[in-house]
């Protein structure tokens, strides 16, 4: 999908995703998500849950230190 579409809010936030839940690369998906927060317009739906996503990361990461 990214091939077709680089900036594919959906893929990428998917991206994000199983870079967080799957390869359990928090720093790799909150950068994927922060670029994506970027490109999207602030009010797009997919806001809140990629400001929830980020904060929900970056706490993580804090608790693993």
């Amino acid at each position: 999908v990214l091939t077709a579409d680089p900036k594919n809010v959906k893929a990428r936030y998917y991206i994000g995703l199983a870079y967080a839940e799957t390869r359990a690369d928090l720093p790799r998906a909150i950068e994927i998500w922060e670029s994506l927060l970027i490109d999207v317009p602030s009010d797009s739906s997919w806001v809140g849950n990629l400001k929830e996503q980020i904060s929900r990361a970056k706490s993580a990461l804090r608790e693993a230190s």
